[in-house]
């Protein structure tokens, strides 16, 4: 290496090669008919490999997955019945009369479409 480029270090390497234009337009198109696919529905689906298909999305076409989140505007009205449930309940699981009358569940209910419903569901607990 010495003799040949007169320097000790390594050569740069090629690295990764390139995605042609062509490849990124199908990706790009394909999310554009389909947002909700995975890379690994496209990559098959295009016979590419995963690792290109999510370098594409990525960083060529600048596409992030999210999700939208529903948030509750707090309004200043509520505040002090926040403050006062919020006492309520953290003195009861302190003095333990609440705790045996919780149930927690992942259980939800769907629409015929399968989306799920999203209500605010108010239960009154005995005590």
């Amino acid at each position: 290496m010495l003799q040949e480029t007169g320097c000790l270090s390594k050569e740069k390497s090629s690295g990764r090669p390139l995605t042609s234009a062509e490849n990124v337009e199908r990706i790009r198109r394909t999310y554009e008919r389909s947002p909700r696919k995975s890379k690994y529905e496209v990559s098959r689906a295009l016979q590419m490999p995963q690792t290109m298909v999510w370098c594409v999305i990525r960083i060529r076409l600048q596409m992030k997955p999210y999700v939208i989140q529903i948030v509750l505007q707090l309004k200043q009205e509520e505040c002090g019945k926040r403050m006062n449930y919020d006492m309520f309940i953290l003195e009861s699981m302190e003095n333990g009369t609440i705790a045996d009358r919780l149930i927690f569940s992942n259980k939800s209910t769907f629409h015929k479409s399968g989306t799920p419903v999203k209500y605010r569901e108010r239960r009154s607990l005995p005590l």
